[in-house]
């Protein structure tokens, strides 16, 4: 709760991480771009994208970036015609079907 007052107040640290992960690994350097988790600039989830195929291809494909608001992965498939948890090629066609 400490850490999310300063970055709030942007104070000390807080100020660092209050333009969220990328740009803190900019200031930081050493390297630390390669462990900054983004896409396009936005946090990525809390959960793993390694199971919701369909939610990381629209992440990746985004304009925004990792926007769950802008995604229609996350839409009821009453057709029961997409795996959410496969990633096959063409998939991504068939499922606006």
């Amino acid at each position: 709760m400490q850490l999310v007052e300063k970055m709030g107040k942007r104070e000390g640290i807080g100020d660092v991480l209050a333009d969220g992960v990328r740009m803190a690994a900019a200031k930081l350097d050493k390297n630390s771009e390669q462990f900054a988790q983004h896409i396009k600039g936005l946090e990525v989830t809390g959960y793993d994208l390694r199971c919701l195929k369909t939610a990381a291809l629209s992440f990746a494909v985004s304009f925004r970036g990792a926007d769950h608001t802008r995604s229609s992965a996350y839409a009821l498939d009453l057709k029961g015609k997409v795996d959410r948890l496969k990633a096959e090629r063409g998939e991504a066609n068939s499922s606006r079907n």
